[in-house]
């Protein structure tokens, strides 16, 4: 049978927690148990010898299928410890807990020790409700269950690229059998929930409609039973039931995504088609429930997709096409917040990244794109649906285990580095907010705002409140600027002195701050740019041209020397066109020779330009 492993996520391990049960055994006695883990996603058979030690019979856990777990009795509790070897010398330490009378283990404490210190060593016995890790099921069918699972295919790898969501639909001719399967056990457990948690999963990869009337049915059972890890698991069984609806109906933002790599359309009418994404009702993957397909998105891929889409947005303002641009760079931020809304620790993180960039490019926006108040107006409606996005999200629990870890463990105040990211995240938005409200006010009245009052009529209650902070987010005018900021992950104001640099650690000194300009940097002509010669750009843009997120750090956009005169972005991969002798991007000689197609590859070479009509 093949293991099941997780990964690892900066600090935070991402690896399956082995654990196992022992139920009223007396010192002598043999026997073989059966359990399912996680709120029923994995499975465990434990040979138990005459000493109280067991040996992993079975079971997607661990690699080390050899290993013995040892119980000790304290008292009236049966305590277990088991120690789960990493890479590099890494341990996870494990400590499960049987209370009198109970069947199942329970999470008691869980250490993270890297060869020379302790990430984190934390008590859960009390949490309220207590986490209950696994619950024992003697049935042998259960093992039959997991084992018909091994020959059921897996996505496609080779197509695989930002989103599984069309690859995770199992056809019926090989997961029929789960179903009769699931049926039997429930059958002969018809009140268990983690026996129910089986059959959903089964529904969930042949039969949607069983799948739906299901849902329904079990549905005030689930959620009366408080138990952390079965709300997981039945969570993930209707979030498969709301993807794949949204799918049939064409409703699934994710399809977007797949579109952009397979679409013969130009790549501009690419990203203008992703702007969809602003009136789709949400994206959603279709999760497995049982051994959990967990293969992470590809970060490059997406990345790629953020970075050109921005690009674009940022070139068609010099055609003043603004409201596609503001289009683009609001649809950034939702595919974001769609990965931040994925049930897994790793996804989120991909999203708190795009929405991180995301923001940068709404705050080129909002300083150099828009220039009256019905320019403000027209984006702040799509940041306040941006906004209503991110805090129903932050209300959902995830259907995941490394999240519900996260979740319980904030209750003993740990803050990890996810949440830090995603407060980081949070307060970059709520300064584009604050910094658009600030914009209309000093364009419409001449001033910067002194008061939180003169943030309205866009922020009528006043500036938003800091995510690192019990106040609002902070604002002072400085020389013949203004500054909107937050104090940041250290919680210490600094008075926007000095600013956030994550590079200098995750939770260091300075302010998430944004500067706003009397003039703007990058004044777009509202005709749009004409010119002659590159001369005649650089003449309209004093400052330079806007920065050039595919070259290197502080380089901008590139213009042509000769006609036709082109702006343009170096793309992905600088020069593979180049022969010897030619110049280079950026030089004053070179002219783009490939416009960049995102079929070709995500890395692939190509410029990202546009032409500039004669003046």
């Amino acid at each position: 049978m093949k293991v099941k492993h997780r990964r690892f996520i900066g600090i935070f391990p991402i690896c399956l927690l082995a654990t196992i049960a022992f139920a009223a055994v007396e010192s002598g006695t043999t026997g073989r148990e059966i359990y399912l883990t996680e709120g029923g996603a994995y499975f465990l058979v434990l040979d138990r010898d005459t000493q109280g030690a067991y040996t992993l019979a079975k079971g997607g856990t661990d690699s080390q299928t050899t290993k013995y777990y040892t119980v000790s009795v304290t008292g009236t509790q049966k305590l277990l410890h088991l120690t789960l070897g990493m890479p590099g010398g890494f341990k996870l330490v494990e400590s499960l807990v049987l209370p009198s009378g109970e069947q199942d283990w329970f999470i008691a404490k869980i250490e993270d020790c890297p060869p020379a210190y302790n990430i984190r060593k934390y008590n859960w016995r009390e949490l309220s409700p207590p986490v209950r890790y696994l619950h024992r099921l003697d049935d042998n069918n259960i093992v039959r269950y997991f084992e018909v699972l091994e020959n059921v295919p897996r996505p496609d790898h080779q197509n695989y690229r930002a989103t599984p969501s069309r690859h995770l639909w199992n056809d019926n001719t090989t997961t029929a059998p789960l179903v009769e399967i699931a049926s039997q056990i429930l059958a002969a457990h018809p009140k268990d929930l983690w026996a129910r948690v089986l059959f959903l999963d089964a529904a969930a990869r042949s039969n949607r409609a069983l799948l739906k009337d299901k849902l329904s049915e079990w549905g005030a059972d689930f959620q009366r039973c408080g138990d952390s890890l079965l709300l997981a698991s039945f969570a993930k069984a209707r979030r498969a039931a709301r993807a794949h609806e949204l799918s049939l109906n064409g409703q699934n933002g994710y399809a977007l995504l797949d579109n952009y790599w397979e679409s013969s359309a130009t790549l501009v009418q690419r990203i203008l088609n992703l702007t969809r994404a602003l009136q789709l009702p949400s994206a959603e993957l279709a999760p497995t429930v049982t051994e959990p397909w967990d293969e992470a998105p590809s970060y490059l891929d997406v990345l790629n997709l953020a970075k050109v889409s921005r690009t674009i947005a940022n070139l068609l303002l010099f055609d003043d096409r603004r409201d596609e641009a503001g289009r683009i760079f609001a649809a950034n931020y939702r595919i974001g917040q769609w990965y931040s809304g994925d049930y897994s620790v790793l996804a989120r993180l991909i999203g708190i990244s795009l929405r991180d960039m995301a923001s940068d490019g709404l705050i080129l926006f909002v300083l150099n794109g828009c220039d009256s108040h019905e320019d403000f107006a027209t984006l702040w409606s799509r940041l306040e649906n941006l906004n209503r996005v991110d805090l129903k999200q932050q209300t959902e629990d995830s259907p995941d285990f490394e999240m519900t870890k996260l979740q319980c463990l904030r209750q003993t105040g740990f803050i990890s580095e996810y949440d830090f990211r995603r407060d980081i995240a949070v307060a970059r938005f709520q300064l584009v907010r604050m910094v658009t409200a600030a914009r209309d006010h000093v364009v419409t009245t001449g001033n910067w705002p002194d008061s939180e009052k003169e943030f309205a009529p866009l922020l009528l209650d006043g500036p938003p409140r800091d995510p690192f902070s019990s106040n609002t987010l902070r604002f002072r005018a400085v020389a013949d600027s203004f500054v909107c900021y937050s104090v940041g992950p250290d919680g210490r104001d600094g008075c926007a002195q000095i600013c956030y640099d994550p590079t200098n650690g995750t939770v260091s000194d300075g302010d998430i701050m944004t500067t706003i300009p009397r003039e703007r940097k990058y004044p777009f002509p509202r005709s749009g740019v004409r010119a002659s010669t590159a001369e005649d750009v650089r003449k309209q843009f004093p400052n330079g041209l806007p920065p050039d997120i595919f070259a290197a750090k502080d380089r901008s956009l590139s213009v042509t020397s000769s006609l036709p005169i082109i702006i343009y972005s170096q793309g992905p991969i600088c020069c593979l066109n180049c022969g010897q002798g030619d110049s280079l991007p950026g030089e004053p000689n070179y002219r783009p020779k490939v416009e960049y197609d995102p079929t070709n590859g995500t890395v692939s070479a190509g410029e990202l330009l546009i032409h500039i009509p004669l003046k």
